[in-house]
């Protein structure tokens, strides 16, 4: 039982230490890659051995920018356009990720273009692409800096790592079943939060080192010549223009009809019964007026 709380204490220990290591370690790391170096005065070889060193012990974190571009122009024919484009990005040491086919009026589809292509040649890559336009372009580019995360999930690496490294000599140490299940849950644990960090540190060393661009290429749109027209297609033309006019007007007049007979119609029925009363009436009077 002594040895069995000595572990736990040592497990306490360790896990506390790692949660502090965690919390300096950002901090640390900032402030390596904010501190400026100041020539000593041995001059500029004295200046760049100083860098050097300091470079050894404490290197610096470049800054990861995950990099973003949106572009639609119009271009002649986009199926054309579309080898180009492949051509243009592989140059450039990028890839297309994925193209996408859309059906439009006329012959011609709209495309578009997922692209990765290096950050760093991001303007080059939009510059070429602008050469295959030949219509209006609309261009949207955005950025976001993840370096502090970067830095931030690289130290819970660290730490992670060492606590794995400690919790694998208190496994060692065990002396029953109980102790060495408890070490090695928790070592599993610590392992699955390693390769999930691990995992999120390549999902931003990549996203930072290759832009995404979103490409859409329109087909131009088709301007027809219209030839002057002659005398017997406007005479053609008036003709059929008066033909409809014609049946607007009777169709017009049978509408008309109709209405008025809807309305009078049912006023005729409503007239009838108190008219045929009173004709009645009268003829029945006159007859007894004779008689």
């Amino acid at each position: 039982m002594a040895t069995h709380r000595n572990l736990l204490g040592i497990l306490m220990l360790t896990v506390a230490a790692s949660g502090g290591c965690r919390n300096a370690e950002p901090s640390a790391s900032a402030s390596r890659a904010t501190t400026p170096v100041s020539p000593g005065p041995g001059g500029p070889a004295h200046a760049g051995a100083a860098a050097s060193g300091s470079k050894e012990q404490m290197p610096a974190t470049a800054r990861k920018v995950i990099r973003s571009a949106e572009l639609r122009m119009e271009v002649a024919s986009p199926s054309d356009a579309e080898a180009k484009v492949s051509e243009l990005v592989e140059r450039l040491g990028g890839y297309v990720a994925s193209s996408e086919h859309q059906a439009v009026s006329g012959a011609e589809r709209r495309a578009v273009f997922s692209l990765r292509v290096p950050s760093a040649r991001l303007e080059e890559a939009l510059r070429e692409l602008k050469k295959l336009s030949v219509g209006p372009q609309d261009e949207k580019i955005g950025s976001d800096d993840v370096t502090d995360e970067y830095i931030d999930v690289g130290a819970r690496v660290a730490n992670q790592i060492a606590l794995e490294k400690q919790l694998v000599q208190i496994l060692g140490q065990a002396t029953n079943v109980d102790q060495a299940i408890k070490v090695h849950h928790e070592l599993s644990s610590v392992r699955t939060e390693i390769d999930r960090l691990q995992g999120r540190l390549r999902f931003l060393e990549t996203e930072s080192a290759l832009a995404k661009v979103t490409l859409t290429l329109l087909p131009q749109p088709q301007v027809l010549a219209t030839a002057p027209a002659t005398f017997w297609d406007q005479l053609r033309d008036a003709t059929w223009q008066s033909v409809q006019n014609a049946r607007a007007i009777a169709l017009g007049a049978v509408l008309l009809a109709v209405q008025v007979a809807g309305v009078l119609v049912p006023l005729a029925a409503l007239l009838a019964g108190p008219l045929t009363l009173l004709l009645w009436w009268r003829r029945r009077r006159y007859q007894r007026l004779v008689a």
